[in-house]
């Protein structure tokens, strides 16, 4: 995800809980492990298409800034672990950096 922070283009393997993160072929490009002559055809692809990088990174930037800032990550991991734990929640907080349960 640095690259998207960065603007440039990702290629990638579906490692890491990348699925959840970029939209492939729009701010990626993916190749199956050990796909090297994919890997390979991506590398080339952009290298050949600077209006295409351009483009990417550009997706994968606008991605990183309306979903991946850290607020909202924290956000989504407290509600994961409250969601996982079972616990009941009080609701969403009208501060935005608030945690939306107190635990003791």
């Amino acid at each position: 995800m640095e690259a998207a922070a960065f603007g440039l283009p990702i290629i990638s393997t579906p490692a890491g809980g990348l699925d959840e993160q970029v939209v492939w072929n729009r701010s990626a490009l993916r190749f199956d492990f050990g796909d090297s002559d994919r890997l390979a055809e991506h590398l080339l692809k952009l290298l050949q298409n600077p209006a295409l990088r351009r483009e990417m990174g550009l997706q994968g930037r606008a991605a990183f800034d309306l979903r991946l800032d850290a607020e909202g990550m924290l956000d989504r991991y407290q509600r994961a672990i409250i969601s996982a734990a079972g616990i009941k929640c009080s609701g969403e907080s009208k501060r935005k950096s608030a945690p939306l349960v107190r635990v003791a």
